[in-house]
């Protein structure tokens, strides 16, 4: 999954993008399994450690503390041949940041079904279906159910 899933569970303003990030992000280790790359736990303690105020800072580290530990998600090193699939993909949508087409390719070496995401380049229509006809992985967006 993409770090701005987990981000979006305290920073986005929109409630139900809110809920559905929440939603998804409890279900993992329940009805879904779930692993985080490097790439993304690095850049979520980033935006995480930047919270302003004190209390809601400490309460971002607990949910995510909790997040990788009681829901047993994964934290996935990266490998040169993510770097290789991500300059890859690159072409295939040239919007797309080069630190999620690495988390992207590490969910695909994992034989993920789906890659959870915000990114609206990553949501793209034309890259999502070429995506999932070359590597069989579904890009999706948390729905709020």
């Amino acid at each position: 999954m993409d770090s701005n899933v987990v981000i979006g569970v305290f920073i986005f303003k929109d409630d139900d993008t809110r809920e559905a990030c929440k939603n998804y992000c409890t279900a993992i280790g329940h009805r879904y399994e779930g692993f985080l790359s490097i790439v993304s736990a690095g850049e979520i303690a980033k935006i995480f450690g930047s919270i302003p105020e004190r209390l809601a800072r400490e309460e971002a580290f607990i949910f995510l503390s909790d997040f990788i530990f009681r829901q047993k998600v994964r934290i996935v090193g990266i490998e040169e041949s993510d770097i290789i699939l991500a300059r890859e993909l690159k072409p295939m949508n040239h919007l797309c940041d080069i630190p999620e087409l690495v988390s992207l390719a590490v969910a695909i070496r994992q034989n993920a079904e789906v890659f959870m995401t915000l990114d609206e380049e990553m949501l793209n229509e034309r890259f999502r279906g070429e995506v999932q006809k070359l590597y069989r992985i579904a890009i999706q967006k948390p729905r709020y159910d």
